[in-house]
């Protein structure tokens, strides 16, 4: 009943004054014949019609500035939590690193500075760094600002879905070796802060869209075992889901390239 009185103010709204003008018109020219022809009987006919019509003229009037002040009221929720999530994207996300961090075992301790885990954005046929914790300062840093979705582990994962890889050599040469035969990693030349010999990366992904990567890293080979991180994040539907989830929400409100123009300002 509330969608049909929604639909009828609705209609109200866009055709009250052509309906008003109708019903003056013809009050006036029924008034004119009444007064010649109707018995005091029929005036008081006429009283409980036009009654009950304004009843329910005012019945649904009332239900749709109900219903316009409650949209009203959700609208200006929503802009609010827009704003929210435009200044705070990035550092939910962290705190969510975070959260994941607590699932791995001593991986917040100070004395462990061998591991990081960064979180990558898919966008305009890249991937994006969004975040990255580490409890060794030297780790945290992003060295590009984009990275190729099809070379690396992550790249792997992109494809795959999941990657665990521990079996990158300690040799500097060896490393170079492994690096761009498995992952087509060239890293002749460049300086690399943290030589990771353990790799787990999971693809993020929310409604069958992907999304981005989750990586695990850690200098150390044995750092991890492999059942123990696949049950906290491959084999564990409810964190796969939220993770998704959550990135999708968020996605939309973090800077990333497609977000902006060609003036580098962000658009809606």
């Amino acid at each position: 009943m509330g969608n049909v009185f929604s639909k009828i103010g609705i209609w109200l709204d866009d055709n009250g004054a052509q309906l008003a003008s109708f019903i003056a018109l013809f009050l006036a020219g029924f008034f004119s014949n009444l007064t010649q022809i109707a018995s005091w009987y029929y005036w008081w006919v006429f009283a409980g019609i036009f009654f009950v019509v304004a009843v329910i003229f005012y019945i649904i009037s009332f239900q749709t500035k109900k219903r316009v002040s409650k949209l009203e009221s959700e609208i200006r929720k929503l802009e609010k939590n827009k704003e929210f999530l435009q200044e705070n994207a990035r550092d939910i996300v962290e705190n969510f690193l975070h959260v994941i961090s607590d699932r791995l075992p001593s991986f917040s301790k100070q004395d462990d500075i061998h591991n990081r885990i960064s979180l990558y954005l898919f966008d305009s046929g890249f991937f994006i760094p969004c975040s990255r914790i580490s409890s060794n300062p030297n780790f945290e840093e992003f060295k590009k600002s984009q990275y190729e979705t099809g070379v690396g582990c992550i790249g792997k994962a992109w494809s795959d879905g999941w990657l665990f890889d521990n079996g990158f050599p300690d040799s500097g040469e060896d490393y170079v070796s492994y690096s761009r035969d498995r992952y087509s990693v060239d890293v002749d030349g460049l300086q690399i802060r943290m030589k990771s010999r353990l790799y787990c990366c999971l693809r993020i992904a929310h409604e069958k869209k992907k999304l981005g990567i989750l990586a695990i890293e850690s200098t150390k080979s044995e750092r991890y075992e492999l059942a123990v991180l696949e049950k906290e994040f491959k084999h564990n539907k409810t964190f796969g889901q939220f993770l998704g989830y959550l990135v999708a929400v968020l996605k939309p409100y973090i800077g990333l390239p497609s977000k902006f123009d060609e003036k580098g300002v962000l658009s809606e």
